[in-house]
């Protein structure tokens, strides 16, 4: 990923005393209310202190304090102590040193670090522990030298580029870069011994909350329960991130990598669309006058970019790729369809069934294989196979257009493709759009083959979404769909359900909820947001964290999905937890 080059975030503008005063009797304030929860862990924090080796060489305590006004990148000052409460009230007055230089400054965000673990270890053994670490999750701070003048939190280190994790090495030039714009003198080599450290950490915005201090979940707020409430507000404020991502066109800001605020090129209308049926599902639990706006501004936009193949076949075009992708017809009939149950209309049933009749021309009639991609100015084929998520996505839409219409000709083409899914063992992709397919067919038309498919889907790839470590966005879709599945069976088909052996319900559950906590470690709350370039246009929204914090839509689209059906399944769910 490339960059621009390094900008010193705030200039010497001429102080306003009175300002100036009035910020920094602000700040202390909010100092004091996060200083009431650090120094109520203090015994926790110094037995922990305690125990590391270099504890016993250096009693000092260090404390870091991160400052964000939510338009720009946090600052970060340090002090340190032979006490808590004085490293704290060092890392206090550090920052108000800057505020009071910068009196419009209004930090509305204040993390602190609270060192609890040293290790001294050379830089050859730092590369190979980067080396070994998927990108973006080394979670160790450094500090360059053993008395902690130059030492970096992990934020800084993972959002400014400086673990280069393609070399597995420290990037002297992206560090020098920072380290000018903090008034540190540049390196002019990494030093052969260095010191990395573990934090216990706190965020105040308004509330206090506790971090996380170990594990995948490091650095984010601790949130044990997985609730109605916090589900809710996590689809409130993802949905919101994802309306102002579309502009009056009704095409979406495609994508950002959010560390430095670069731009994702290209356009995606298979994701356009199924960022619509997200921010329609959103619609659905929380309303909301300009969410229904800009869901119909995409659906005109969607609309703009469908072509006739004959009087009563379509296909939804990549315009960029001059490309129609089985995927697109699937996605667009599954938004439109959405659409129209939620706005009660039936005003894109026409539409919907010449790209219904889309899908058809791409099924081999004796098979139910599909080809993928046709060339979009002479609709010859340019790609037999392209990825697998286009088959589930057909299926899919074939089910909601015979659950509209009630249509033989849909059924029979989906079961046609499931026969072939079947002797193919597609279950060994954990693809969700099996999932969502497979549990629209059965709610129609039971089917016992099909459904061991999808019990198959399920109960093959368990273990395999309950230890991956990212935060894979489609998981969660794949659970929950096969939740509604296996609560539908229970309902109409007890006797298929029973014959189930790997299916263990509470089992299946405990997966459900952890992938639900895990995946908010890519959720950006604002002790994450605060240190991208722009925390403000990066907050309270989806990222995928080894793919250096990208934001895309569809990231957002696939988490919004997944935490929608959590929260329509809630109560169901909740009872094998008892």
């Amino acid at each position: 990923m490339h960059r621009s080059s390094a900008r010193p975030p705030y200039s010497k503008a001429k102080v306003n005393p009175k300002e100036s005063a009035l910020q920094q009797l602000r700040f202390e304030k909010k100092c004091r209310e996060l200083e009431n929860m650090v120094l109520s862990d203090h015994e926790d924090s110094a037995q922990i202190n305690a125990e590391s080796p270099e504890a016993e060489e250096n009693k000092d305590w260090m404390v870091f304090l991160s400052a964000s006004n939510s338009l720009t990148r946090a600052v970060v000052f340090k002090g340190s102590g032979p006490s808590l409460k004085l490293a704290w009230d060092k890392a206090v007055n550090n920052t108000l040193k800057f505020i009071k230089h910068n009196a419009k400054y209004n930090p509305i965000w204040i993390k602190a670090d609270i060192i609890t673990e040293v290790k001294e270890v050379s830089y050859r053994e730092l590369c190979r522990e980067i080396g070994e670490t998927r990108d973006y999750f080394y979670r160790k701070g450094i500090s360059f030298d053993f008395e902690f003048k130059t030492a970096l939190l992990e934020s800084e280190l993972n959002t400014r580029l400086i673990y280069d994790y393609k070399e597995s090495e420290i990037s002297l030039v992206y560090l020098n870069e920072y380290l000018t714009e903090k008034g540190i003198a540049e390196m002019r080599e990494i030093p052969d011994q260095l010191f990395t450290f573990m934090c216990k950490g706190y965020f105040f915005d308004g509330n206090c909350y506790r971090l996380y201090d170990s594990g995948y979940d490091y650095g984010r707020r601790v949130e044990d329960l997985i609730d109605k409430p916090l589900i809710k507000d996590i689809l409130m404020k993802s949905g919101e991130f994802l309306a102002k991502q579309m502009n009056q066109k009704g095409e979406f800001i495609y994508g950002f990598y959010p560390s430095f605020d670069m731009k994702i090129g290209g356009y995606n209308i298979l994701r356009h669309a199924s960022s619509l049926w997200g921010l329609v599902l959103c619609y659905q639990i929380i309303g909301g006058e300009e969410i229904k706006e800009k869901i119909q501004q995409g659906v005109n936009y969607l609309l703009g970019n469908i072509v006739y193949y004959s009087d009563d076949a379509a296909f939804l075009v990549d315009k960029t790729l001059n490309e129609i992708k089985l995927g697109g017809n699937g996605l667009a009939i599954i938004m439109l369809t959405e659409y129209m149950e939620t706005f009660h209309t039936d005003v894109f049933r026409k539409t919907i069934e010449a790209l219904g009749n889309g899908i058809l021309m791409l099924q081999n009639k004796e098979t139910g294989e599909y080809f993928h991609v046709l060339k979009a100015n002479d609709f010859s084929l340019k790609a037999r196979e392209r990825t697998v998520y286009y088959d589930g996505e057909a299926v899919f839409a074939l089910m909601r257009l015979y659950r509209h219409f009630d249509d033989e000709k849909w059924l029979d083409a989906a079961k046609l493709s499931f026969g072939y899914f079947i002797k193919n063992n597609y279950y060994k992709y954990a693809d969700h759009w099996l999932s969502y397919a497979v549990n629209e067919y059965l709610k129609n038309k039971w089917d016992d083959g099909i459904f061991k498919l999808g019990i198959d889907n399920l109960t093959q790839n368990l273990d395999r979404i309950y230890r991956r470590d990212t935060t894979y966005h489609t998981f969660l879709e794949l659970l929950m769909s096969a939740f509604e599945m296996v609560t539908y069976a229970q309902n109409n088909k007890p006797e298929a359900v029973d014959k189930v052996e790997d299916l263990n319900m509470k089992e299946f559950v405990k997966v459900i909820f952890h992938r639900a906590k895990h995946q908010l470690n890519g959720f950006t709350y604002p002790e994450m947001a605060m240190y991208f370039k722009s925390p403000i246009k990066s907050v309270n929204t989806f990222c995928v964290r080894h793919d250096a914090f990208r934001i895309r839509i569809d990231d957002v689209q696939h988490n919004i999905d997944g935490y929608y059906y959590l929260y329509r399944y809630y109560n169901e769910l909740i009872k094998y937890t008892i």
